[in-house]
């Protein structure tokens, strides 16, 4: 079934590429802040883990703005309103959206094809939804809104909070970056257990890893604060790690907030905010990375969503390594920190599953036009 994704405005890029990993897609459609694929229906219920998508619906069908009444007052509804229906219009971006018809007038084209219509405006069984992006319109019907309000799960909500902690949103996306279904998350830098917690919410085992035994009591504290009982915590250097890891997602210490334990000539240095060279800051950082980059290669035999400080220019660190980078992308933090997050693997062939053919389009329906089905070309 051809599945559409009501994208979150935050990061459209991310965003969109949050889908593409999680469901595996080779081909998509992707327009403004909606992304269409066909999905298997026994794995659409894996939209709920989406952190950047607002609702998932089955995509009827695409016309010109100019022919949405026309499209919705020829289409067959009987499949699509089963039981009482409402209709929605959202215009997404400014140009044609007062060209739009109304709710009202497109409600009537339903009402007068079903044979027994019931509209209900607050909880119908069928809410359709015609969605308008300059002069194109997407109609769907909604599967199910996804809950965004990350309740209680903010850093400064948790029974034991850090100023490093990541937003629960970010930590999620980053754990379907992965694209893991189904095994256990690894985070070497767990720290107080942001991502953890993400991802043992997935219903995943989870694996954590910190250099200071106070995150690591943080952490546990905190995974179980949140019903998480499947996990492993261990107080061990990163770079000392031994088990095999197959999904890897961390965000590695940048030396601020955290503290980072590097090498200037044969002596350890603990870089932080107050380290008094701060010209060398970046230089100590990377040999650090590439440090990690090193040890990494012994012990992942899968997937790597890792973040770094964007001054670090850890592209080149990972080609160096021998690691091929799947996706990259830049986050702006504040004005003096932004930061690239990287999907790579060691092996060339595991690093196709999450390349993308060029995308298709979505076709303009005609009257009596059923979803897509796969293997249809959109334009």
């Amino acid at each position: 079934m051809v599945i559409l994704f009501h994208l979150s405005g935050e990061d459209i890029a991310l965003s969109a590429r949050e889908v593409i990993h999680l469901f595996h897609l080779k081909r998509y459609f992707l327009q403004g802040n909606f992304l269409a694929a066909d999905v298997s229906p026994r794995k659409a219920g894996l939209a709920h883990r989406l952190a950047y998508c607002r609702g998932v619906y089955s995509f009827l069908f695409s016309c010109p703005l100019s022919k949405l009444a026309a499209a919705f007052s020829t289409f067959s509804w009987n499949k699509a309103c089963t039981g009482t229906f409402c209709v929605r219009v959202f215009r997404c971006s400014a140009p044609d959206g007062r060209l739009a018809p109304s709710e009202k007038e497109l409600a009537g084209y339903i009402w007068r094809k079903l044979e027994n219509p019931e509209v209900d405006l607050k909880h119908p069984d069928a809410l359709i939804v015609a969605f308008i992006h300059g002069h194109k319109a997407f109609c769907g019907k909604l599967l199910f809104s996804i809950d965004r309000t990350f309740s209680g799960r903010n850093p400064h909500q948790r029974p034991e909070g850090h100023p490093t902690s990541l937003k629960p949103a970010l930590a999620r996306c980053l754990v379907n970056l992965s694209g893991i279904h189904k095994g256990s998350v690894t985070d070497i830098f767990c720290g107080s257990g942001g991502i953890l917690i993400e991802a043992g919410l997935m219903g995943l085992p989870v694996n954590g890893y910190d250099l200071y035994s106070v995150m690591v009591e943080k952490a546990r504290k905190n995974l179980l604060h949140y019903g998480i009982t499947t996990f492993s915590l261990l107080q061990q250097d990163a770079l000392e790690t031994k088990d095999t890891i197959y999904y890897l997602v961390t965000d590695v210490p940048y030396g601020l907030n955290s503290t980072v334990w590097v090498n200037q000539g044969d002596k350890p240095v603990k870089l932080s905010a107050s380290f008094p060279a701060p010209g060398g800051r970046i230089v100590l950082l990377r040999d650090f990375y590439r440090r990690l980059l090193i040890h990494l290669k012994k012990s992942l035999n899968g997937v790597a969503v890792i973040m770094f400080p964007s001054q670090a220019h850890a592209a080149t660190l990972l080609s160096e390594s021998g690691f091929f980078v799947v996706w990259k992308h830049t986050q702006r933090v504040h004005g003096s920190l932004s930061r690239d997050i990287f999907v790579f693997t060691l092996k060339k062939n595991a690093a196709k599953q999450f390349r993308t053919k060029r995308q298709y389009n979505l076709r303009r329906t005609t009257a009596h036009s059923r979803p897509e089905t796969s293997g249809s070309r959109i334009r």
